[in-house]
């Protein structure tokens, strides 16, 4: 009985691995290499394939990242000292080594305003100067509109030097002469060589030399002894002082701009960029002539095993008679 059993063990063995050898025959594969912008994949492979006269059909795809790569691009960047709310809405950029366009839309740019300070100095001024209303100021090669706000004065004397011309001798009276007048003197050092001076000469000289309301005047000094001039004897002396005079300041103000600007390419965040390897399995078709060919090998195989069954089990019986 165990031969038996071991005999049957064998026929079905042989009958399975004859009926499913076309299933255990080894899958055709083709890879393919594709770009994804979504992590749905999805290649379009042939539903089927021929190949050295064979037919294959498409089983099913496998799919496997090569690399993942972010697809949206941007760059921010800043403006200050702007003249005019205006930036350029593209910019140059190298980025994995290779050379990027990026652009920026209107609600891509924010602006912020400021009000600048700039003033004007005119300085040893006798009159007070008129300052335009409006003018362009240039700072750091910008340029910028501003408006007059307001002035300021401050006094700063202006000091000056002037020559005073005197007529006489040395040992006779002392003239002041300017213009068609002339002012006897009495000096009080008519011996001293220092300088002239008398009662009251500031005044004198103030009017000689026609200084304005304000104006100081120091004391003498000889710049010259005693000469002939168009048969006059006259000695000139230099006299020192300050005119009234002041520096105005007038106030502008104009208004700058800063920017921040995000330039970006035509993806949205978070878009991703996919290269994936597409594994597609194709199995090998098989024709009714090959099924039918299969199973009647099968059945073959199967028949005489069964021949071979029963001749063992109709010797054992007789070897039990016998016996």
């Amino acid at each position: 009985m165990k031969q038996i059993r071991i005999l049957l063990a064998v026929c079905l063995l042989v009958v399975t691995t004859t009926t499913t050898v076309s299933a255990a025959e080894q899958p055709l594969q083709k890879e393919y290499t594709f770009t994804s912008e979504t992590a749905n994949f999805s290649y379009p492979a042939k539903k089927k394939l021929k190949e050295e006269g064979e037919s294959y059909t498409l089983k099913g795809i496998q799919y496997e990242i090569l690399e993942e790569t972010e697809v949206y691009q941007s760059r921010k960047e800043t403006y200050s000292g702007l003249s005019e709310k205006q930036v350029p809405l593209k910019r140059n950029y190298r980025i994995d080594g290779r050379e990027v366009i990026l652009r920026a839309d209107a609600e891509d740019v924010t602006y912020s305003e400021n009000t600048e300070t700039w003033t004007q100095t005119l300085t040893g001024r006798t009159s007070r100067p008129q300052f335009a209303q409006t003018r362009a100021v240039s700072i750091d090669g910008k340029t910028y509109e501003a408006t007059l706000m307001g002035t300021s004065q401050e006094d700063a004397p202006k000091p000056y030097t002037a020559t005073v011309r005197f007529s006489g001798s040395p040992d006779a009276d002392f003239y002041l002469d300017w213009g068609k007048k002339r002012k006897k003197l009495t000096l009080k050092q008519k011996q001293q060589e220092i300088g002239p001076a008398w009662n009251g000469y500031q005044e004198d000289i103030a009017s000689y030399l026609d200084l304005p309301e304000g104006s100081t005047v120091g004391s003498g000094r000889w710049s010259s002894g005693w000469q002939e001039e168009n048969g006059r004897s006259v000695r000139y002396a230099t006299f020192t002082g300050t005119r009234p005079a002041a520096n105005y300041t007038a106030i502008y103000q104009y208004t700058t701009y800063d920017a921040a600007v995000t330039y970006h390419n035509d993806a949205e965040p978070g878009d991703r960029l996919y290269q994936v390897k597409a594994i597609c399995s194709y199995e090998k078709e098989t024709s009714l002539l090959d099924t039918l060919l299969h199973i009647g090998a099968g059945v073959l195989v199967l028949a005489l095993l069964v021949s071979g069954i029963l001749l063992l089990l109709r010797k054992k019986r007789r070897e039990t008679q016998e016996g």
